[in-house]
This record gives C-alpha cells, sequence and structure tokens, in this order.
C-alpha cells in the first residue's frame, strides 16, 4: 500500500533504455493518491490473479511527463567501514 501524495502503487520507467517489468500474481496494489499503476514509456505491467485499486484511477499510461517529478534521493548514511579482514589491524587515527 502507497500513501504518499502522488504516490502509486507500482511506477514502472522505461523511457531512455530497456523495457521495464514487473510481474504480479496473487498480489493487492492499492494507493490512496495518483494512479495504482503508472507505466512512463516502454514498460510491461503483468498481474496474474491480482488487484489494484484504491486511488479512483487504476492504471496510467503515458510519458514521464504524464507523471509528477520523484522526490530527489537521499544520501546514504555512512559510518566506519568493516575491515576487510578480521586479522588485519586498524588503520591509525
Amino acid at each position: 500500500t502507497a500513501t504518499g501524495a502522488n504516490a502509486s502503487a507500482l511506477f514502472v520507467v522505461g523511457e531512455g533504455g530497456p523495457v521495464s517489468n514487473a510481474i504480479f500474481t496473487g498480489s493487492r496494489l492499492r494507493n490512496v493518491s495518483a494512479p495504482t499503476i503508472g507505466v512512463a514509456g516502454a514498460g510491461n505491467a503483468t498481474l496474474t490473479g491480482s488487484v489494484a485499486d484504491g486511488s479512483g484511477e487504476w492504471l496510467r499510461v503515458g510519458t514521464i511527463d504524464d507523471f509528477p517529478l520523484l522526490g530527489a534521493a537521499e544520501l546514504p548514511i555512512r559510518g566506519i567501514p568493516d575491515p576487510l579482514d578480521p586479522d588485519s589491524p586498524l588503520p591509525p587515527p
């Protein structure tokens, strides 16, 4: 279940690259805002014995311009890296 604003339960993007594929069997895709399934560009969504519902628009197919922009990716959280070898000494401070 996708609960955010303009959040599709499934968003397949195939613009500018190979065809994207999504396969669901016996699944339920649900959201509250935006199309439940969005396909931007060359994409395939296969639903077998599955249900897509929630927002009132279960499917939208178009180009990437037909969908709201996704938020910027968050930077990863970095910590102290693991040593390569458990017996190797730690680097000096």
